[in-house]
């Protein structure tokens, strides 16, 4: 199953738009990782985790091969 891409190059998606839009009242600082390295960044802001989520990263750690 191939995997969804949520960016394009070059410009910005419908999903990222409204990522824009959520409140980030309450925020906590937590993990999110790339899913196709595994690679995993603490967010410590909330403009940083919906700009991470917009890219496809995720909360959930992918298991390795």
């Amino acid at each position: 199953m191939a995997t969804k891409r949520y960016y394009k190059k070059g410009g910005t998606t419908k999903k990222a738009k409204k990522a824009n839009k959520i409140n980030c009242e309450g925020y906590k600082n937590h993990m999110m990782y790339e899913p196709k390295t595994g690679k995993g960044k603490m967010t410590k802001s909330c403009q940083e985790h919906l700009d991470l989520s917009a890219k496809g990263w995720g909360h959930k750690k992918p298991k390795r091969k």
